[in-house]
């Protein structure tokens, strides 16, 4: 991600590069990203493929449009358009939320409330200088655990030295990957926790709270019907 529209005097985010979904299936997804140009094109762009692993020249389908936008997919042998999606057309289910104040600090609303402000605002600057500031916390908050000898207690995932399944998907993608998870401070393989999942669930039904948060969820809103189909 980068930052485009400097000689327009108009900044926005943009996407550039390629990103890759490798399916265990035997089919890969690649998306290229298309940057709106100086002068003309649109923002948000992209064209994809499908294609079965080692034929990325014998695509099967292709979608091109806006990642923001619209957009359509293609089946390349026929170019008869098989889908059309309209991102604008979704009918989209409110998320609930606890209250900002009611929010653990950490939680990621309360945390980013002063980027997200910054970015409907348009205020590239503060943008930078309110992400740079949570970075900086996170930071200091690593070293005085190194000082200590301890580790910020990951609620539902753990560290792992490796991913056999991501390792062995990773095979035959173009480039240079590392997937091993070095303990460096930068590359870290994180995985989810089934165990860590089921006590936190398991403490939830049995009214079991954790020290460090005041309530069972992360501020997101939801309902629990019980074997009589009543509401909790």
């Amino acid at each position: 991600m980068h930052i485009e529209g400097f000689m327009s005097g108009s900044l926005f985010p943009e996407l550039s590069g390629s990103s890759f979904i490798r399916s265990s299936t035997g089919y890969t997804a690649k998306i290229d990203y298309i940057c709106k140009g100086w002068l003309s094109g649109k923002r948000n762009g992209f064209t994809a493929t499908l294609f079965k692993d080692g034929k990325e020249k014998e695509p099967i389908y292709k979608l091109e449009g806006q990642w923001s936008d619209s957009w359509t997919c293609k089946e390349v042998k026929t170019q008869k358009e098989v889908q059309r999606f309209d991102i604008n057309s979704l009918q989209r289910t409110p998320l609930q939320v606890a209250p900002i104040e009611n929010q653990h600090p950490l939680e990621s609303r309360r945390a980013w409330q002063h980027v997200v402000a910054a970015i409907h605002k348009g205020d590239i600057f503060t943008i930078g200088h309110e992400k740079s500031k949570i970075e900086n916390e996170q930071r200091e908050m690593r070293k005085r655990e190194k000082g200590k000898g301890s580790d910020f207690p990951r609620r539902y995932f753990s560290q792992a030295k490796k991913d056999p399944i991501a390792e062995k998907l990773a095979e035959g993608i173009k480039g240079e990957f590392s997937l091993k998870g070095e303990m460096d401070g930068q590359h870290c393989l994180w995985m989810w926790d089934e165990e860590k999942y089921r006590r936190v669930q398991g403490n939830m039904f049995n009214g079991v709270k954790s020290p460090t948060r005041t309530r069972f969820d992360s501020g997101v809103g939801g309902i629990i019907m019980d074997s009589t189909g009543s509401c909790q």
